[in-house]
């Protein structure tokens, strides 16, 4: 927990730096995307509330910067999903999940190491939510990708 004690630390001074108040446009989106590495943090040090705030936040900001189907602002809904998560907000954070995946698989190979992660995600989710059969759906498509990567990371090392 010190690390991220420390890493808050860090993030607080430089978002103290650049004063969100007087930036302009172009700087907002960086600043979403430092902040939401920052809540990161937070959500670890179990301060869900702080990190929700900070990444609803963050993400309107991505949103009106990028649009809802680009990879950054779909790290953003993923990392709030999972804020949501771990803090029993557990319908808010399948909307999410499914929304991170959906940009995911529009612009990313289909085992890209985030589809993977969003599959995952996807499938705890549903196990704690005692939504077994999706639960499953997800755990397989999670381990079938996996497999192919090692397959196909095997086939490359033999060359």
């Amino acid at each position: 927990m010190k690390l991220y004690d420390t890493s808050l630390k860090y993030f607080e001074e430089v978002l103290a730096y650049k004063d969100l108040q007087e930036q302009e446009d172009k700087n907002q989106a960086e600043i979403a995307i430092c902040t939401s590495q920052m809540a990161g943090c937070l959500r670890e040090l179990k301060r869900y509330d702080d990190a929700i705030k900070i990444l609803e936040k963050s993400l309107q900001t991505l949103i009106q910067k990028y649009g809802e189907n680009n990879l950054i602002t779909a790290n953003c809904q993923n990392n709030l999903g999972l804020t949501y998560k771990k803090s029993g907000k557990f319908s808010k954070a399948e909307v999410l999940y499914l929304k991170s995946l959906k940009t995911r698989e529009l612009m990313l190979s289909k085992d890209h190491p985030d589809i993977i992660a969003s599959k995952h995600n996807l499938a705890e989710l549903y196990m704690e939510t005692d939504d077994k059969e999706k639960a499953e759906e997800f755990l397989v498509e999670t381990m079938e990708a996996i497999k192919r990567v090692e397959q196909s990371q095997q086939q490359q090392r033999s060359k």
